[in-house]
């Protein structure tokens, strides 16, 4: 299984972006959204090291909030 491993501070853009598509995907896989809006994580590393302890899939795809991914791509 796959985990997407995203961190973010905007939820709308993470709405726009990130969530559009992943939504239509038929793949199987785990989805990891770390939030960030109230500055808990001092940075993006820390919050997506929180993330991947989280995370139970073979593979990790660390992604962030305005990326577009495509239900193929996973």
């Amino acid at each position: 299984m796959i985990s997407v491993i995203c961190v973010y501070n905007d939820r709308e853009i993470l709405r726009r972006f990130l969530m559009k598509n992943l939504r239509e995907s038929s793949d199987e896989y785990e989805l990891i959204l770390v939030d960030n809006t109230g500055g808990r994580f001092r940075s993006a590393a820390e919050a997506l090291n929180h993330g991947a302890r989280m995370a139970s899939g073979d593979v990790f795809i660390f992604t962030h909030q305005d990326v577009e991914v495509s239900p193929e791509e996973l």
